[in-house]
């Protein structure tokens, strides 16, 4: 795991409390943001796999999240609609002002203490398999950005993403490498996870949150996985 400097260096939070459904109020979203989101007539769901007893990786359970706003929309040369925005956020001042608005914007988000985006992996997949980029503790703005497109609020959580939310995502958080100063190792990562899905038909991304770093016996698979890799 590599380490990098983020925009934010405030602690996650020490605690946190789980929700099944957590309802998400949006409040002046900025262009970026609303790019994110879109019709739920047109748009594909977010699957939040929670407590799932099948112990294999790919298994998704539970409720179904779909957002309501979209700023602009394309077809790439696949055929994938996606959102785009013509933002640029240049320094580490506006990309912390960036995420302190998309956090505001969720109503009783809490930071996660870890969270990665991965690829859905098969039983037995090792944790540098699965996701190319692990965070803890930092990196708050590509978190609030996927807690954006998840529609994930706070606590301990897995979602599962298909092609287009991926890119939604992507396309949410790429404004952020106008700012050079920054490394930007998770758009680097989820770029990545999106070309080998265009790769392979079917495949399904993973975004897992951690509202603390305890060990559950509600945790699922890819949360155990994740544990494990903060862990080291």
């Amino acid at each position: 795991m590599t380490s990098t400097r983020s925009s934010s260096t405030r602690p996650a939070a020490s605690s946190w409390r789980w929700t099944s459904t957590p309802p998400t109020t949006v409040t002046a979203r900025s262009p970026a943001a609303s790019a994110a989101c879109a019709t739920a007539d047109s748009s594909p769901s977010v699957t939040n796999v929670k407590n799932s007893r099948s112990l294999r990786l790919g298994a998704t359970a539970g409720g179904v999240w779909a957002p309501s706003h979209r700023r602009d929309v394309v077809r790439s040369a696949g055929g994938t609609l996606h959102a785009v925005t013509d933002e640029r956020w240049t320094t580490p001042e506006e990309l912390a002002a960036v995420r302190e608005r998309m956090e505001a914007a969720i109503d009783g988000y809490e930071r996660p203490a870890a969270f990665a985006l991965g690829l859905a992996g098969e039983d037995g997949a090792a944790a540098g398999d699965v996701f190319p980029r692990v965070n803890s503790g930092a990196n708050f703005l590509p978190a609030v950005v996927l807690a954006t497109v998840c529609g994930h609020v706070r606590g301990t959580a897995t979602y599962v993403l298909d092609e287009q939310r991926l890119q939604r995502a992507i396309d949410l958080l790429a404004p952020a490498e106008a700012c050079t100063e920054l490394d930007h190792p998770n758009l680097a990562a989820w770029r990545q996870i999106r070309a080998e899905m265009a790769d392979r038909p079917g495949a399904q991304a993973v975004a897992v949150f951690l509202g603390n770093l305890e060990p559950s016996p509600t945790d699922g698979p890819y949360e155990r996985l994740l544990r494990g890799a903060v862990a080291g």
